[in-house]
């Protein structure tokens, strides 16, 4: 794989260049088969990676109209944040997303059927992402949600697919309550939060020689469940005190829980929370 790119916002204004791009070689079992993908997109705005597919020896386009000879296309939906908090990791999210499926819909989708996604911005609120799992249903006529991010949000669905009227493949979430034995209809791909949690205090209590340790959690479905899973791995290093900063979704305010964590000077701090909230614990 070959990318090409110019990072530095100066440097792209003196040679007008706003292409991130990068190219794919698909070898084969004939080299006069091989494939090679363009895959470009204008980063001054939020369209998608677009892709061109070219034949490596010929240097002719390939797929031209093949459009035309595919079947019904199987539609998913993804509810995430493309506004709010969460908005850099829901739009990087929706790119990798919609690259995998220009890549497949390129080499001919699922048995000819193209794949098609719709998105829909629910920023970050558990209300409007039901509502758009409910527009998938009645307006795109799709029950299968891929890849939704944010825990709060997707658990304001999930007793659809408790119901079984719908599936939940790859959330992007953590969260034990998706990890029930009982949720047939949800498929899950990262660990989850608590095994994080564990993870991070046997590395600080072993590695860091860390005791005194802040814990700086969403007050939600998000952040209790590595809360409470890091409660049973401090009792299990002997640790009966540390201090507890929580903070509420979508509120930029954390002068409170900042306060807290300073009085109470640890020598670590652990976070279970949005990124974009990390820079301002520290400023403040």
């Amino acid at each position: 794989m070959v990318s090409f790119f110019i990072t530095h916002r100066y440097t792209q204004n003196i040679y007008n260049f706003f292409n991130d791009a990068f190219i794919e070689i698909t070898p084969t079992e004939k080299f006069n088969d091989w494939t090679l993908t363009l895959f470009k997109r204008d980063i001054r705005t939020d369209k998608p990676f677009e892709a061109i597919s070219y034949a490596l020896v010929t240097g002719g386009e390939k797929n031209k109209g093949s459009l035309l000879n595919f079947k019904q296309p199987f539609t998913f939906g993804c509810t995430l944040d493309l506004s709010k908090t969460s908005a850099p990791l829901g739009k990087r999210l929706r790119e990798g997303i919609e690259l995998r499926i220009n890549k497949e819909n390129l080499q001919g989708g699922i048995k000819g059927h193209p794949l098609k996604i719709i998105f829909l911005d629910d920023n970050y609120t558990p209300r409007l992402a039901k509502q758009n799992v409910e527009t998938f249903i009645s307006q795109y006529h799709t029950s299968t949600i891929v890849c939704p991010l944010g825990t709060p949000t997707t658990e304001a669905y999930l007793p659809l697919a408790v119901e079984k009227k719908i599936a939940i493949i790859f959330p992007y979430t953590g969260a034990l309550i998706f990890r029930k034995p009982t949720l047939s209809h949800v498929v899950n791909l990262r660990p989850s939060y608590a095994k994080e949690a564990q993870a991070l205090i046997t590395y600080a209590y072993t590695a860091l020689q860390g005791r005194k340790f802040a814990i700086f959690y969403q007050d939600d479905s998000y952040g209790m469940g590595p809360l409470l899973a890091a409660r049973e791995a401090l009792k299990k290093y002997g640790i009966s005190s540390w201090v507890e900063a929580p903070y509420l979704r979508n509120n930029p305010n954390i002068d409170e829980p900042a306060k807290k964590i300073l009085n109470f000077n640890p020598d670590v701090i652990l976070f279970f929370l949005q990124s974009d909230h990390q820079p301002h614990l520290f400023e403040s």
